[in-house]
């Protein structure tokens, strides 16, 4: 079976339907690969969406306040449904939804409540605080992005965005007060959280968490993907030969790591620069199979009899996690002592190594799956990016913690996440539009698209709180396409 694995693994490794990335760039001296720089592509990749759709895309894209646009998914979804008092009644305020997107932007922006107050009822700042205390709970901000994740799911744009196959995981390490229960001394003396985000395929948020210190992303990895509330992740991946792929940064005990995500029925890919140690393994066998050139490059061998000596422990630990009896992170712990790890822990990374050897050999012979994992992973700079012009309130932005912040970062969640879903509808509209003008958007174009713009939006100062006019499809009247320049191309800034 171990054999099977081993051997299957490049094939289960591989995503036949991808996203393009940027990391191959075209110069004087040919094509040439930057792995393991999303910073670098991230740039390149923004300004492509905006070249792309440049000629009627950014100045085609409806402009408006951010306020407005929360109020237009808000009417998509019909979002305010979902939203109950404690003892389970709908609310009975007037212009609900117009009071619940702003105490959305209270939160979300780090703005406060006098901010958006007005004064019409609605926006009262005694009716915005009792929504806030009753309304914002935990399991209806779910529930609204639930559904702001089907409303994506339908749009054919999005389709084209890994598929499904692909999510990943990311940390941004925030300072904290000492004061803080979550926050840990680091080496260089300040106190630490990482908030961590997981992110789909179609560059939706799906959850977010807190965690002590400023510990390694993929020390935590099962503890978001494991989350029995989360149940989009396995809504967006239709069943299929295909493993979910969760791309993650590097950190120590990596094959460790392939070994415990592999057992939940995950394959870990961090990208080419994040993995630690690029050596590959093989199984030796009674009939000591020939592996060609790679034999002198595979002489890492793989324990097989560890692993079976280990199997039934293995399965347990993997269990307890999967049920949060026990924290991956803490497993991860139990199992290497003193940096070294323990006769179990060597037997999850020899186990490790199956998923980590097939991995490193799609990273090198598929130049696709690589641009798949480099353009998730780079997705992640793109929505901190996005994240830190609406949270605008204070000048430490979001880089700071405060105690009971969580409810905060909910809302900021997803804002970023209707800002996605109103800029993926009307890429949606205006690739639509093309394709009837007959001018279609090649596919390969269209799967670098990013849907983190924000040029068209009014982030700060602004608060109206007015429901734009919709046609009969829920969506705002758009101009027809031109052929003239776009004057107001540039960089990265917004319409603030």
């Amino acid at each position: 079976m171990l054999g099977e694995l081993f051997q299957g693994g490049s094939r289960v490794g591989r995503c036949t339907v991808g996203d393009l990335g940027t990391d191959v760039t075209e110069t004087e001296a040919g094509r040439q690969l930057c792995p393991g720089r999303p910073d670098v592509c991230f740039g390149a990749r923004s300004r492509a969406s905006e070249l792309i759709l440049g000629v009627a895309g950014i100045g085609w894209l409806p402009k408006g306040d951010l306020p407005q646009l929360i109020l237009e998914n808000l009417t998509w979804i019909r979002g305010a449904e979902v939203f109950t008092t404690p003892s389970g009644e709908p609310p009975r305020q007037r212009d609900f939804d117009i009071t619940l997107s702003a105490a959305l932007v209270a939160l979300g922006c780090n703005v406060g409540v006098e901010a958006v107050a007005g004064n019409v009822p609605a926006l009262h700042s005694r009716h915005i605080t009792y929504v806030i205390d009753n309304f914002l709970r935990p399991d209806r901000l779910e529930a609204l992005n639930n559904r702001l994740l089907a409303r994506q799911s339908q749009l054919a744009v999005a389709a084209a965005w890994n598929g499904g196959h692909m999510a990943s995981v990311e940390g941004q390490r925030m300072v904290a007060p000492p004061s803080a229960v979550q926050a840990r001394l680091s080496s260089h003396g300040a106190t630490h959280v990482t908030h961590l985000t997981l992110l789909s395929g179609h560059a939706m948020g799906l959850r977010s968490e807190v965690v002590a210190g400023s510990a390694h992303t993929c020390l935590h990895v099962l503890d978001v993907l494991n989350d029995r509330r989360i149940s989009a992740l396995k809504a967006t991946s239709p069943r299929s030969q295909h493993r979910q792929k969760i791309v993650a940064e590097g950190g120590p005990h990596q094959e460790i790591i392939f070994g415990l995500l592999a057992l939940s029925g995950y394959i870990y890919a961090p990208t080419a620069a994040d993995i630690t140690d690029m050596t590959l393994a093989r199984m030796d066998t009674a009939s000591g199979e020939d592996y060609g050139p790679l034999q002198p490059a595979t002489r890492n061998k793989i324990d097989t009899g560890l692993i079976e000596r280990h199997w039934d422990e293995m399965l347990h630990l993997v269990g307890a996690v999967h049920l949060g009896r026990v924290r991956s992170a803490d497993a991860i712990r139990m199992v290497v002592r003193n940096s070294t790890p323990t006769s179990l822990g060597k037997a999850l990374a020899h186990y490790g190594k199956i998923f980590k050897t097939a991995h490193v050999l799609d990273l090198m012979d598929n130049p696709e799956y690589r641009r798949q994992i480099e353009t998730q992973s780079s997705r992640h700079g793109q929505r901190q990016e996005l994240a830190a012009k609406i949270y605008h309130g204070t000048e430490d932005r979001i880089h700071r913690y405060q105690t009971g912040m969580e409810e905060q970062l909910s809302a900021l969640g997803l804002i970023v996440n209707m800002v996605v879903l109103f800029n993926t509808a009307y890429i949606d509209l205006f690739l639509e539009k093309k394709a009837s003008h007959l001018r279609p958007v090649p596919e390969e174009v269209v799967r670098s698209l990013s849907p983190f713009l924000y040029r068209h939006i009014h982030m700060k100062g602004r608060y109206a709180f007015e429901l734009p006019e919709l046609s009969d499809s829920s969506m705002r009247a758009v101009e027809d396409l031109y052929d003239g320049p776009d004057d107001e191309m540039g960089g990265g800034t917004d319409a603030s």
